[in-house]
């Protein structure tokens, strides 16, 4: 439904240029035929409804929820995507939290060792070289020192900005949890990975693109359409109260362009060729998801060993400082 008002003038001689004109001035002898400029206002309301198309609309609104399904699932996609990005940049903060500390306690042990060489040197049980030896492994360790802790505010910086944080608001992470299980067969894994919101994307444009090749068959059917007007058409504008000047129309529009040279056919051509194109990627994609499935549980076993050789490796070295803090206390070292 839509209003419409106009205003315009006109003068037409058409009149003057029929073919019976001359007989009609025979009639009337001495009478004036100038055309005059004719003013016409007009206010309307008009009704279009489409009757049938032949299925168009239906499958216009079919694509345009398909076309809302595949939205949704970009929209996971990406949440997918934050929560990895977020989940990473908190490991790497963790890292190299860790990171910068253990090499911090690399220089404090670095400068008490210089400092026990000074009070040996200044008892004469020490050289300048072993002192100087002891200063150069300290200075070594700074460099290492500055580039972890720019490791650190990389990393925080990172993560802040994937958790829209100001640049000065504080990060205190709860420490990441010990517990490891261990991965899922890989049968299990792959089959979960099917439901990844990348391929229902992509199964919603292939859709998508068979919807748009049914709406553009649709243009070259037949279709009916209801048109209609309702309103006043007068000269004089005082006029428009008066019912006399009422005007309306109603009609059933039949339209068939059944004949384009060719285009819809191209258009439906190249529709199909978008749609089989994503068929295709979409193969590609499920055939690559058990590959980097099977990468991933590689990789995320290796890092299980590397994790528990860590630990051996760390309780080891707990075990080497107890001893060799109670034969320090007994004396002995």
């Amino acid at each position: 439904l839509s209003v419409s008002s106009s205003w315009g003038q006109s003068r037409s001689p058409s009149f003057l240029n029929s073919s019976d004109f001359d007989e009609i001035l025979d009639q009337f002898p001495g009478g004036s035929f100038a055309p005059s400029t004719q003013e016409l206002s007009r206010a309307v309301i008009e009704v279009k409804q489409p009757v049938w198309t032949f299925g168009k609309i239906r499958a216009a609104v079919d694509l345009a929820e398909i076309v809302g399904e595949s939205v949704d699932a970009q929209i996971r996609t990406a949440q997918l995507d934050a929560a990895f990005a977020t989940a990473e940049a908190y490991y790497r903060v963790q890292a190299a939290r860790e990171g910068l500390a253990t090499i911090e306690a690399e220089r404090e042990f670095r400068s008490r060792d210089l400092a026990r060489i000074e009070d040996l040197l200044e008892i004469g049980e020490a050289t300048q070289l072993e002192q100087l030896r002891a200063f150069s492994a300290l200075t070594a360790v700074e460099p290492e020192v500055a580039r972890r802790q720019g490791q650190v505010t990389v990393a925080e910086m990172r993560l802040r900005q994937l958790l829209a944080l100001a640049p000065e608001e504080p990060l205190e992470l709860e420490p990441s949890s010990t517990d490891l299980p261990e991965p899922p067969a890989i049968d299990r894994l792959v089959a979960a990975a099917e439901a990844r919101p990348e391929i229902e994307d992509l199964l919603h444009q292939e859709s998508a693109y068979s919807t748009q090749q049914k709406i553009t068959r649709a243009d070259g059917l037949p279709r009916i359409d209801l048109n209609g007007y309702w309103g006043r058409e007068v000269r004089l504008v005082t006029n428009f109260s008066e019912p006399l000047y009422s005007s309306w129309a109603a009609a059933l529009e039949l339209s068939w362009p059944f004949f384009d040279g060719g285009r819809r056919r191209g258009q439906i051509e190249q529709l199909e060729s978008q749609r089989r194109q994503t068929a295709l990627r979409r193969a590609d994609l499920e055939a690559s998801i058990r590959l980097e499935t099977d990468q991933a549980r590689s990789n995320y076993a290796t890092a299980l060993s590397r994790a528990a050789s860590a630990e051996t490796f760390a309780q080891a070295a707990q075990e080497a400082e107890r001893v060799a803090r109670a034969t320090y206390e007994e004396g002995v070292a």
